[in-house]
């Protein structure tokens, strides 16, 4: 009863506080959540998460700040309570919370703007070492086939949809560098404020999202049709691209490049008996300042075990690495 009646107070503090903010800050009673400690009489007020309606309702200026994306970040208030204590007072004390927190305890991630991972002028190049994993021989067998390849931007276009993106071609030649380079692939990369979008053989992928800070995570295989039956892309289902080593150097064999961001993708295993059907999802992806794509490691394979058709377990799937060697 006694928690009954202090609920429905803050119930009413909630409304009271909604009809006495600005009209910046309206539906400021479904931001917060409560959590009531009577054995300790404490009341604790979490604001909104980052990027979310009610954060941006909240804090509609911290949103930008000195030309950088700047995202608020969850803050818990505690309130030492005593039963009774007027409706007025309650209110007016979470409305000087408020503007405590917004205006002094606010904490902001500062990010970095996704364009300054990226290369998007015509004529820029990145030449990588390219290993495929091929499995050969009805999937007993595994081999790594080596290329050099040169992701070339060869143009400014427009998407479906009239967004600015740019056409990237990929050429091939062998690994002795002396060979012609011939037309392998093009894709289509299309940034925008808060991702990058990549179209490679016609799936879409979001490569890289705002903030840029550590252990930030989004979808970034939400784009691609994975769900159905029939789909052929059920391995990239429910993908979290998350952000590591912000800023860090990162180790390639021909050189050591500094100001990186690594995002890992996928790192899963099902099944670990090698009598059962085991898949296997790696990937991940290093991007370095004022370049682009560094290093890519990416690999998805599938275990059958011996069956009454094939004597010997095979292995389907492929597997690629691109590393950087150089760039203009």
């Amino acid at each position: 009863m006694w928690e009954e009646e202090l609920s429905r107070e803050i119930f009413e503090v909630e409304v009271m506080t909604e009809r006495y903010t600005s009209n910046a800050q309206r539906n400021l009673h479904s931001a917060f959540s409560f959590n009531l400690n009577p054995a300790i009489n404490e009341l604790v007020f979490t604001l909104p998460s980052p990027g979310s309606y009610a954060s941006r309702t909240l804090f509609p200026d911290g949103l930008k700040l000195n030309n950088k994306s700047s995202y608020q970040v969850p803050v818990a208030i505690k309130i030492n309570y005593s039963y009774g204590m007027k409706k007025s007072y309650l209110c007016f004390l979470l409305i000087g919370i408020l503007f405590s927190v917004s205006c002094k305890k606010t904490v902001n991630y500062q990010s970095d703007q996704l364009t300054d991972y990226l290369q998007l002028q015509i004529g820029k190049y990145i030449i990588y070492r390219m290993d495929s994993l091929q499995f050969i021989n009805f999937g007993t067998q595994d081999t790594i086939v080596s290329h050099l390849v040169k992701d070339v931007v060869t143009d400014s276009v427009v998407d479906g949809i009239g967004r600015p993106s740019w056409r990237v071609m990929r050429y091939i030649s062998d690994t002795s560098g002396t060979g012609e380079w011939e037309e392998n692939e093009a894709y289509l990369v299309t940034p925008t404020r808060e991702r990058v979008e990549v179209v490679e053989n016609n799936l879409r992928f979001i490569k890289l999202a705002l903030p840029i800070v550590n252990d930030f995570s989004w979808k970034g295989n939400s784009y691609i049709e994975t769900e159905t039956i029939n789909s052929d892309y059920r391995y990239l289902s429910d993908w979290d691209y998350t952000y590591d080593s912000v800023g860090m150097p990162f180790i390639l064999q021909t050189a050591t490049i500094p100001n990186c961001i690594v995002v890992h993708q996928r790192d899963a295993e099902k099944g670990s008996d090698t009598s059962l059907v085991r898949t296997r999802d790696y990937s991940v992806e290093v991007y370095s300042k004022g370049i682009g794509l560094i290093y890519k490691d990416f690999l998805h394979s599938d275990y059958q075990p011996p069956n009454v058709s094939s004597p010997v377990g095979t292995t389907s799937g492929y597997g690629l690495r691109l590393s950087m060697i150089d760039h203009n």
